[in-house]
């Protein structure tokens, strides 16, 4: 994200009493994000939502093909991931 978008993201969690931002006590230029108790739970809920949501979509899958599937995917988001910006996907009009 650009900063003002990030400025934007966690302006928003923090007026839902998601997160808090701290000044560094190393450097008061800086403030650190910490995740509220609210945030803590809302993050808990979400994990448990995101595995129904896995297995509803894996359902048709064996467990070797789960695991292969899983791993074929995180072998995508790294490749993007090494790439930084030069992974983005440029649509032609």
């Amino acid at each position: 994200f650009d900063a003002a978008t990030s400025g934007a993201v966690i302006a928003r969690l923090e007026n839902k009493g998601l997160l808090r931002r701290d000044a560094d006590p190393q450097d008061k230029r800086r403030k650190l994000l910490r995740l509220t108790p609210a945030g803590e739970a809302m993050v808990v809920q979400m994990k448990a939502v995101v595995a129904q949501v896995q297995a509803q979509i894996t359902s048709p899958l064996s467990a070797t093909e789960t695991q292969d599937l899983n791993r074929l995917l995180a072998k995508l988001v790294r490749g993007h991931e090494s790439k930084g910006n030069e992974s983005r996907i440029l649509v032609k009009k």
